[in-house]
């Protein structure tokens, strides 16, 4: 029976595969008995009546369609993930290939024979699982009225209700407008249980493909394709996303004032940590207030590209395209903040650090003992002051611009997800780094000096009059 205590069964066994053969494999919960007894830091949350706890528990059935995020790598394809027992009653999935079929919403396999198959003691197999562990997993019990709630891995998820047939969304499920359904709650040991009939799971698109969907955001979006999406990263870090597509990340300056400052003194770091965060999108006539005051626009970006190329011709190296698009990155940076908040019941306003580090430009001494103007990073950010209430959200920036997200047409509280993988093409690829994203249009820009705009390169008369 569902309602037969998860606690109970836990404290039976010695979290060993020997003693997990004992579970009736005919119950809806054995595999998730199984997953939450095998990861021993998760055990906490379902035996401690000291403080509250729901989990959004699938059952058997719903884990033969758990989509592995590592193969993102198209809309319209995907690995998933069929976990269940082996015919020596060990846990394994079963991974094929599928294709997405838009007029069912369901994930169609194109063979009935998988294209791999793992099991409980790999690698691969106990780090997708986590993963989905702490998804599923909410610190905190849950609140008449309060939509949003943050799981674990700060993944944002929706519950409509606590009653059985209500819906439950996670970031993928939002994106897909295809909820889980609720089909049986009970509470024990300060645990609520939702059992549902899938997996919470992250989405497909990254926030840079979710604010290209957008037509009133398009001039935001350009901005950010510009100067912030990248493939590739150091350290083994490889977006998930589609191919000529990537994720969120910018350019740090090392130094960019030497007389022949080269691409590589300029090195690319994640703008999404692990974590969550909210992205202030400004509307396209908001983003027309930024030009006005200086933000380059596409068309100075072409104009200085042109430029360096043409100095390159002359065997000279030119910095001019990347110093506009580190003014660019720096203004996207500062309409990004660390934590994601809802307009919902219960959302904290405050102050809230941003993406945009506060430098400070200084003479340095290169390893050859050559001086140069370098940029020192200070450890402190750029803030913003967040003013929230359960029909609204209101942000003020560092010059004292009040700004109002917008919920006309549905631009606001849109929820997705940030995956970067190692090796992502390996049958060993694993996540490398998630985030999830928060996404908000406003109703002007975001400024956090009066002279961000101002910057200095060879090229800025000649593109001021193309």
């Amino acid at each position: 029976m569902i309602r037969k205590s998860l606690y109970t069964i836990l404290m039976l066994l010695t979290c060993s595969l020997a003693s997990a053969q004992s579970l009736d494999n005919n119950t809806q919960l054995s595999v998730m008995r199984e997953l939450l007894c095998n990861v021993s830091n998760h055990t906490q949350y379902i035996s401690n009546e000291d403080f509250k706890t729901m989990i959004i528990i699938p059952t058997n059935d719903g884990m033969l369609s758990y989509i592995d995020p590592c193969s993102y790598k198209s809309l319209t394809l995907a690995n998933i993930w069929e976990i269940k027992y082996n015919d020596y009653g060990k846990l394994m999935a079963a991974i094929y290939e599928c294709e997405y079929n838009g007029s069912t919403n369901r994930w169609e396999k194109l063979s009935d024979i998988p294209i791999k198959t793992t099991n409980s003691i790999n690698d691969a197999f106990r780090e997708r699982t986590k993963h989905l562990l702490r998804n599923i997993i909410i610190k905190g019990d849950y609140v008449e009225g309060q939509l949003y709630y943050k799981t674990m891995n700060n993944m944002i998820v929706r519950i409509d209700g606590v009653d059985v047939n209500s819906n439950i969304y996670g970031p993928y499920q939002m994106e897909n407008n295809a909820p889980l359904k609720i089909i049986e709650t009970f509470v024990e040991n300060g645990c609520r249980y939702l059992v549902v009939d899938g997996p919470i799971m992250g989405s497909r698109k990254p926030v840079n493909m979710l604010l290209a969907d957008k037509p009133e955001l398009s001039k935001f979006s350009e901005i950010v394709q510009a100067c912030c999406i990248h493939k590739n990263l150091g350290n083994n870090h490889a977006s998930t996303p589609f191919d000529g597509e990537g994720n969120l990340s910018y350019y740090q300056p090392v130094f960019s004032t030497l007389k022949k400052a080269k691409p590589q003194y300029y090195k690319r770091s994640l703008l999404f940590d692990k974590g969550n965060h909210t992205v202030y999108a400004p509307t396209d006539a908001a983003m027309e207030e930024a030009f006005a005051k200086g933000l380059p626009t596409l068309d100075h970006l072409s104009a200085a590209e042109k430029y360096d190329a043409q100095l390159a011709e002359m065997g000279e190296v030119g910095d001019s395209a990347l110093k506009i698009i580190e003014v660019m990155a720096d203004f996207v940076r500062y309409h990004i903040q660390d934590f994601s908040i809802m307009i919902d019941k219960n959302t904290q306003g405050g102050k809230y650090n941003t993406a945009k580090n506060i430098f400070v430009k200084e003479t340095m001494l290169d390893n050859r003992g050559y001086e140069y103007e370098g940029y020192n990073v200070t450890g402190r950010t750029y803030r913003l002051n967040v003013e929230a209430s359960e029909s609204s959200l209101k942000v003020t920036d560092a010059l004292g611009n009040k700004r109002k997200v917008i919920k006309e047409n549905g631009l606001y509280n849109m929820v997705c997800t940030e995956y970067w993988v190692r090796n992502i093409n390996s049958p060993t690829n694993n996540i490398a780094a998630v985030s999830t994203v928060v996404v908000h249009a406003i109703d002007g820009p975001l400024l956090f000096s009066d002279d961000q705009f101002i910057f200095e390169c060879k090229e800025a008369k000649y593109y001021k009059e193309q």
